[in-house]
């Protein structure tokens, strides 16, 4: 049986990529991302590797955006999520360019998959459900 798969910020990157990787036939899953044509190309990605693509416009930046994304994502698959990958993240240029390696500074980088509204949606979520998320 396939899995349902919720990856955020899967329209570049490394969140289109793992979701790539999750594309397997009889698996659903489902990508967030600002980017309408971008979600497009990666659900074609998806497609052509034998899963089902659902694509949700979401700002992640945005609580009310989040909430309406989890809401639709619940309604789409049936209330069930096997797993949730919480890529969303926010990147600022002058973050890149402290001191140091970027992977030292990673608190402020990662704003959104840390502690942002896509984190504690997604985790109450999955916890009124007795899962566990890992971010």
């Amino acid at each position: 049986m396939g899995k349902a798969v919720v990856v955020t910020g899967a329209t570049r990157g490394l969140g289109r990529g793992i979701a790539r990787g999750f594309a397997q036939p009889e698996n659903t899953v489902v990508i967030t991302g600002r980017d309408e044509i971008a979600l497009a190309d990666a659900c074609s990605e998806i497609e052509q590797r034998g899963a089902k693509a659902i694509p949700i416009r979401c700002d992640h930046s945005d609580d009310a955006q989040v909430g309406q994304a989890f809401a639709a994502i619940s309604e789409k698959l049936d209330g069930k999520i096997d797993v949730l990958v919480n890529n969303a993240a926010a990147v600022y240029p002058q973050d890149l360019l402290m001191p140091g390696g970027f992977w030292e500074n990673v608190a402020p980088m990662v704003f959104l998959a840390g502690d942002g509204a896509g984190f504690s949606t997604g985790q109450t979520y999955l916890q009124q459900r007795g899962l566990l998320m890992l971010s």
